[in-house]
């Protein structure tokens, strides 16, 4: 894992550099681009750790204009301990629309996950479809997003991710919240149903935001890694 660490820390010093040389001059394109550096006691995706536990960095870079956004997010894994000793890093690529349909903040968009250093016979590589929407009312926004992937991670074939969440502006530059997700897979040979569900705080403190989470699942016979998590992000 730690040639992942220092090829996202490389990849953030960059983009600290472009976007502070950028800051005095007319942008040479319209939109906003935005990018964000963290690092986590360990990284959970949709219940599960991807670093065995350990802690892992992230790095994000991300383009908007108007309703349409694009993203390139890293993080670092270490599945060491389920077989695969060789991947060290994911990548994601996201492109989508966010318009807005009355009360109603639209999201729809495709994600490919590309595992560069994984060994090919894993077949680790795959893509999924997006659809959700979100709604603010006072300090509280509620939102649903559905995930469909026609063969996922591993070929376990066809697989929809159903997700809902809940977040409290508390003031003061805190936030409460929560969330449940579903994984539903059509081909039960290869993967098994389950739920996943987390609740934390984030704060921001001097433009940095701290997060403190549970996060857990209810995959039979599984030990999950971490249930608390803490992690440290910056937006650039």
């Amino acid at each position: 894992m730690h040639g992942s660490w220092q090829t996202l820390m490389a990849g953030a010093s960059l983009g600290v550099i472009v976007l502070t040389g950028a800051a005095g001059a007319e942008p040479a394109v319209p939109g906003k681009l935005t990018a964000k550096v963290a690092m986590g006691s360990d990284y959970m995706f949709r219940g599960v750790s991807e670093t065995s536990g350990g802690p892992a960095v992230m790095g994000s870079f991300g383009y908007e204009y108007e309703w349409f956004y694009g993203e390139v997010f890293a993080n670092s894994i270490d599945y060491g301990d389920r077989g695969d000793t060789q991947t060290t890093l994911r990548m994601e690529y996201k492109a989508g629309i966010k318009p807005h349909l009355g009360p109603l903040d639209l999201d729809v968009g495709a994600i490919y996950y590309n595992f560069p250093d994984s060994p090919g016979a894993l077949d680790q590589d795959f893509y999924e479809y997006y659809a959700g929407a979100s709604h603010t009312m006072g300090p509280v926004t509620l939102g649903g997003m559905f995930y469909y992937s026609p063969e996922f991670y591993m070929n376990a074939g066809k697989t929809q991710y159903y997700t809902g969440t809940v977040a409290i502006d508390m003031g003061h530059g805190i936030t409460v919240s929560g969330g449940y997700g579903y994984t539903n897979f059509e081909n039960d040979v290869l993967g098994r149903d389950y739920a996943d569900w987390n609740a934390g705080v984030t704060a921001n403190v001097e433009g940095f935001d701290l997060d403190l989470r549970y996060i857990d699942n209810n995959i039979p016979n599984f030990d999950n890694d971490n249930k608390a998590v803490f992690t440290l992000s910056k937006s650039l």
